[in-house]
Formats: structure tokens, C-alpha cells, sequence
């Protein structure tokens, strides 16, 4: 069992400086219990939990966490206008502005903000069978983040203010599953499967927000006209890994994918018709969908054949030959192909950071790549 404090002296934050976030981890290794300990069966069995609180400042910029800002103000035939939503707090650009005529500096206090935090509990289980030829461990995890720091709705503010008014519930579910399918002096064929099942939610706001965030959905759903018309976020996520070994060479083969996600086609939205950006596609029906992304959202589902690679080891005669402690040769080829109906380029890069929307990227290259890897 490992208990852990860690406490946070941050000065980004104007409210309370200090924030601790506690964690705990226990571990059961049932398989050295007396009533396991001669089974032939189950060679390894244990439980796991664990429990924890993280904060985070959610990205924003130090002025965007600030409680207050600097917003100078012009007037003109009695109207009052903002010259900037938010300045800098560069002293020597507030003294420049300060001496325009017809100025005048206005002080905002913001609301108090706190870090975003996340509580997390884990449960897992370990087992592996016949002496670990066959192993598996599945876990469980529950997050929830509070105090999301998203831009409050305020039709009177020319200052984008934050507050800490959202909260986000995550599901997942990890399970591996590893086999030793041969293992004997000169053949050894291992496989390692992986998938993780993933949910979450955006619950209820305490107030308006000025964001796509949607109660009730995931985070990044694709919105047109307060409807959601997608999701960017797979349901699963999973990999298989094979690893042959016979005598000195080796054969692995690696392939991953997701299920159940959704994209935006956003290059054949924009060149369905390059004479205009209004008329995407002719012959649609209604025609109020002529504009509409609703089109454009397909099944983003892959299995890619990510990786394979052979190789040769040096027989530890021959390295100590060449006075090299081992070496490897080795052949490998990436991104081989794509299983997928989506019809752009390469629905993998579009999760990477890119939230499901496929515009103006490029597919990730294949790759052959000759390698020799020497250990003095």
C-alpha cells in the first residue's frame, strides 16, 4: 500500500496559493496466499485500487487566470468603445496608453478562479495462468473533473472572462490480454492484445458558457445548430502485437485502430464545388442542407498495419568477435495500410490533437527504414 500528498504553491492562481491533491494505492497478491500457493492453474492473481485527486490550470494563458484586467476605453459621440478585449500587462504599453488623449483605463475584477480538478478511482485485477502463458489484467477507471475553466456567456463583456463552471465524467476500461503462444530454445511466438473502452459526459453547467461544450455529450461533439451530428471520440481503442522468434531472426508485426468515432470531411467540404463556398454539393435534398456539415460527418472507424520488422541478432560468437558486447540487423517498414471506409487520407492523424476534424492534413508517410543496432 502507497499513500502519497503533494501540495501545489502556485502563484498563477489569485485565490488560495496552496492545493493538495492526495493519492493511495493498494495492492493484494492473492497468488502468495496460503490457499493458492500449490495451484497449477493460477500462477499470479492480484487486486488493485487506487484513489486520487490532480489539478491542472487547463491550459489558459497566466492573463487569461488573472482575476482582473486592463481594458482601455475611447468614447465617440457619446458611445463608449473598448480599443482591445484584453491587453498585456506590459507596463511600458500601459504607460504609452495611458498618455493618449481620450482614453480612459477601466480595472475589471474577474471572478476567483481555482485549478481544474480531477478525482480518480482505479480498480483493477491481475491473473495470469500456467506459469504465465496465458495473462490477463483488466482495469477500471472513474474520473471526474470539476471546475473546468471554459469562457462565461456575458452579452456585456468585451473581456473574455473564465470561471471555473464545468464538470466532465470519464468511463474506461482497459483490458490486456498476453500470451506466450510457443516458447522453447529456438522458437518463441508471443501476442499482446490491448483495448480500452472509453466514455464520458459533460455534465449540467452551472451557468451559460461561450463554448461548443453540450451538456449530456462528449467533449468535442460535432454541433451544427445546438444538434449534435457526431462524435470525435472512439468508443474503442485496441492493438495487436505479434512477436516471432525463430533461432536469430525475429518477425514482429503491430497493428492498431479505433471503433465507433466519427469525422468531418472538411476537405471535400470545401472542394466539393471550388467556385463557391455556399453551394457545397448540387443535388441535395432539402435544400437547406446545401450548407450543412451533416454530409460531410462519416464513420472515422480504421485498423492500420502500423508496423513491420524484421531482424537479426548477432550470435554472441560472432559479436565477440567483433569485440561488440550484441548487435542486431534490422528491416522495418511503417504505416503500411489503412482498413477504413473513411474516404480522406488518413483517419489516424485526425484524432491527434486535430479533435475528429480532417482539413488541409497531410496522411502520415510510409517509411522503410535499415537499421543496425551495436551495444559496446
Amino acid at each position: 500500500m502507497d499513500v502519497h500528498a503533494r501540495a501545489d504553491n502556485t502563484s498563477r492562481f489569485k485565490g488560495q496559493d496552496v492545493y493538495l491533491y492526495p493519492s493511495a494505492r493498494f495492492g493484494w497478491k492473492l497468488s502468495n496466499e496460503p490457499f493458492l500457493q500449490n495451484s497449477t492453474a493460477i500462477s499470479h492473481l492480484q487486486v488493485n485500487a487506487g484513489y486520487g485527486i490532480s489539478g491542472n490550470d487547463g491550459g489558459l494563458s497566466i492573463g487569461q487566470l488573472y482575476q482582473y484586467a486592463l481594458q482601455y476605453q475611447y468614447s465617440n459621440n457619446g458611445s463608449v468603445y473598448a480599443l482591445d478585449s484584453l491587453l498585456s500587462f506590459n507596463p511600458d504599453e500601459k504607460k504609452r496608453l495611458d498618455t493618449l488623449p481620450g482614453l480612459n483605463r477601466n480595472i475589471m475584477n474577474l471572478e476567483r478562479l481555482d485549478p481544474e480538478q480531477t478525482e480518480q478511482i482505479s480498480l483493477g485485477l491481475e491473473v495470469g495462468f500456467f506459469d504465465n502463458k496465458l495473462s490477463l489484467t483488466a482495469m477500471y477507471h472513474k474520473k471526474s473533473t470539476t471546475g473546468l475553466l471554459l469562457p462565461m456567456l456575458n452579452a456585456t463583456d468585451t473581456v473574455i472572462r473564465f470561471g471555473n463552471i464545468g464538470e466532465i465524467n470519464r468511463n474506461c476500461i482497459d483490458i490486456s490480454l498476453a500470451t506466450r503462444n510457443i516458447e522453447t530454445n529456438s522458437i518463441k511466438w508471443h501476442t499482446q492484445l490491448h483495448a480500452s473502452f472509453v466514455q464520458s459526459e459533460i455534465a449540467p453547467l452551472k451557468q451559460a458558457v461561450n463554448t461548443t461544450v453540450l451538456e449530456g455529450h462528449t467533449v468535442n461533439s460535432f454541433e451544427e445548430n445546438g444538434e449534435v451530428i457526431g462524435n470525435p471520440n472512439p468508443d474503442l481503442i485496441y492493438s495487436i502485437n505479434n512477436t516471432l522468434r525463430i533461432y536469430n531472426f525475429e518477425l514482429n508485426l503491430f497493428l492498431q485502430g479505433v471503433f465507433g468515432v466519427d469525422a468531418i470531411n472538411m476537405n471535400k467540404y470545401y472542394l466539393s464545388d471550388p467556385d463557391t463556398y455556399t453551394n457545397k454539393l448540387k443535388g441535395l435534398s432539402p435544400a437547406s442542407d446545401v450548407t450543412s456539415l451533416k454530409p460531410f460527418v462519416e464513420d472515422g472507424s480504421y485498423l492500420k498495419f502500423k508496423n513491420i520488422m524484421l531482424a537479426y541478432y548477432l550470435p554472441p560468437m560472432l559479436a565477440n568477435k567483433l569485440k561488440i558486447d550484441s548487435g542486431k540487423l534490422f528491416f522495418s517498414l511503417e504505416n503500411i495500410y489503412t482498413f477504413t471506409a473513411y474516404s480522406g487520407y488518413d483517419p489516424e492523424n485526425i484524432y491527434n490533437g486535430f479533435s475528429g476534424i480532417d482539413l488541409g492534413m497531410y496522411p502520415n508517410a510510409r517509411s522503410i527504414v535499415f537499421g543496425i543496432d551495436l551495444t559496446f
